[in-house]
């Protein structure tokens, strides 16, 4: 079944995927150590590898992409039964195969007295010959002292007439014993093969979860060795087309390389020194604010991790895995957004590039104003499939039922009661003195009987649909309630993206200042110019430095759950998110 759940291929995309990270660091680092040398020309040589290199990896994370498609969220490979319990299921049918092992030992014993009634009717029919003839005889009455129409041939007569009677019912008894026992042996069975159906369900949430972490691990390696070459190509071609004093041709390229070793040490880099009161008022609670998101969305992930936490969702989500996954992917989309604006960009180059003028980076300013609009939009959107994703957990959470264990209780005493019934009825023989009477008293046995045995199966199949019910009710229970504890998380991330969002806008009005500041002063760089810039940069650092390595314990930790032998866990990510808010000063020049 597991081999139907993962593309065919899975393990040689995953291969693919190791060796392409292999690759593309080794162009990283390639690429790295020729940039103190300044050397142009080498640079330009390596450059030209680094971006054949990026689209092989590009190509490659695509294929990873398709992969982690074609596997099915946890919620989706287990499914409705996945949810039941199949030990309770196992229970039932042992029961149900009990009654009908019972039921076929009084079938067999009926086979065995039908057995000796027979022989007795056959014994009995013998003696009235031996008899008749015996008692024929004058001489033989006289010595045994008995009239002629002695009742001795009569009463041989009754029994023979009272065993052939009672064998024929117990005929019929089998005939409906085997019956009823077939039918309890086929609902044993499809007790049982509902039981392995939802065991394989659960073991199918299983496999999906640990193809889906080994994609995600193998995707969050890749990407990440891939982001970091995409980053250090683009500074060495923005340094490349900038004319810049001799000694800082890679000066960008350099800047960017510190990023990446920040990223991958976790160390603090130094920053300039000169901070404004008004911009440090806003800059620490709005990069604390995107910590607070990905917090937010690391305690979801905990709350819901592993195969046994995806919840269906109804609608197009498909699954709650499946909705938080697309989440994340939009959340690191609008983080880079966040990071990468066009007046950061443009006052780099201006840093470096010689007559730099004052409309160029007046222009920057109200493009970059544009650019803060648009992250503000991403953030809006994100706060709408928060809270599209909220209200479908809450239907989910919602759709949980009451177990009726009073009926079910009722539906099996009346089961094991007309099965008792039938074993009565079975032993409650005819009794007939005459043929005449033999007829009649045959057929109400076997009407009493085929009754018992009618009610026996309606109860029989009333006790089954109850149990499956039963089951189901407990599974959307189950279902119901791992919906129910997302919510408080979820609500939490509603509330971190929306405060985002108003520090965004806080930042907006900033830039509206800067643009002012800019149509009356005459230096190139004013402070709030520079302290914009600063900002920038530090929200830069924060992501790939920080959010960056976060998230990706977050896509690591949903699939695999918090027990995997990685050592990813909810307090993990908790921990990192206080270390990057203890950072943020760090990031940020110092007053």
């Amino acid at each position: 079944m597991s081999s139907q759940l993962c593309p065919p291929d899975l393990h040689a995309v995953l291969e693919r995927a190791n060796t392409a990270r292999r690759q593309t660091w080794d162009v990283l680092l390639a690429l790295a150590w020729a940039l103190p040398k300044s050397n142009s020309s080498s640079v330009s040589d390596l450059l030209d590898e680094a971006e054949d290199e990026l689209k092989e990896s590009k190509a490659v994370l695509q294929e990873l992409k398709e992969a982690k498609k074609a596997v099915p969220a946890p919620a989706v490979a287990r499914g409705t039964l996945g949810d039941e319990d199949d030990k309770e299921l196992q229970e039932n049918a042992k029961e149900v195969g009990k009654v009908a092992k019972e039921l076929e030992e009084q079938k067999e014993q009926a086979k065995q007295c039908q057995k000796w009634l027979q022989i007795g009717h056959g014994v009995t029919l013998g003696l009235m010959v031996l008899c008749g003839f015996v008692l024929s005889l004058d001489a033989v009455r006289t010595a045994l002292g008995m009239a002629e129409d002695s009742h001795l041939l009569l009463a041989l007569g009754t029994v023979a007439v009272s065993c052939q009677v009672a064998a024929q019912a117990l005929g019929t008894s089998q005939r409906h014993l085997g019956d009823t026992a077939r039918e309890h042996r086929d609902t044993t069975q499809r007790l049982r093969d509902r039981a392995r159906r939802v065991a394989t369900a659960r073991d199918n949430a299983r496999v999906a979860a640990a193809a889906r972490g080994d994609i995600a691990s193998a995707l969050r390696s890749l990407s990440e060795v891939t982001e970091w070459l995409r980053m250090l190509v683009a500074a060495v071609n923005e340094d490349l087309e900038t004319e810049a004093t001799p000694g800082q041709e890679f000066s960008e390229a350099e800047r960017k390389l510190k990023d990446i070793l920040v990223a991958l040490e976790k160390a603090s880099g130094r920053h300039s020194e000169g901070m404004a009161e008004e911009l440090k008022e806003l800059s620490k609670p709005l990069l604390k604010s995107l910590v607070y998101v990905v917090d937010a969305l690391g305690k979801v992930a905990t709350t819901v991790a592993g195969p046994e936490g995806d919840v269906l969702l109804k609608g197009s989500q498909g699954s709650l895995h499946d909705a938080l996954e697309l989440f994340t992917e939009n959340l690191k989309a609008t983080l880079r957004l966040s990071a990468d604006t066009a007046l950061g960009k443009t006052l780099a180059k201006a840093r470096t590039t010689a007559g730099a003028t004052r409309a160029s980076v007046t222009s920057a300013a109200n493009a970059w104003k544009d650019s803060v609009t648009k992250v503000v939009e991403e953030w809006n959107k994100l706060v709408r499939k928060a809270t599209e994703l909220l209200s479908d957990c809450k239907v989910a959470a919602a759709m949980g039922g009451t177990v009726d264990t009073k009926d079910l209780q009722e539906k099996v005493d009346r089961w094991t009661e007309s099965v008792q019934n039938l074993v009565t009825e079975t032993w409650r023989l005819p009794v007939a003195t005459d043929k005449e009477k033999a007829a009649a008293a045959l057929e109400e046995y076997r009407d009493e009987v085929g009754a018992a045995k009618d009610n026996t199966l309606v109860a029989l199949q009333a006790m089954e649909e109850a149990v499956v019910a039963t089951s189901q009710v407990k599974a959307a229970t189950q279902a119901a309630e791992r919906a129910a504890v997302a919510l408080g998380p979820l609500k939490a991330l509603v509330t971190a993206c929306v405060k985002v969002i108003e520090m965004f806008q806080e930042l907006s009005c900033t830039v509206g200042d800067i643009q002012a500041t800019l149509e009356g002063t005459k230096g190139e760089y004013p402070t709030k110019l520079a302290l914009a810039e600063q900002l920038w940069r530090a929200s830069e650092k924060l992501v790939n430095c920080h959010l960056n390595d976060i998230i990706g314990d977050i896509e690591e930790l949903l699939p695999k759950g918090p027990g995997d032998p990685g050592g990813l866990s909810g307090h993990t990510v908790a921990e990192k998110c206080q270390e990057a808010i203890k950072d943020i000063p760090k990031l940020l020049p110092r007053q």
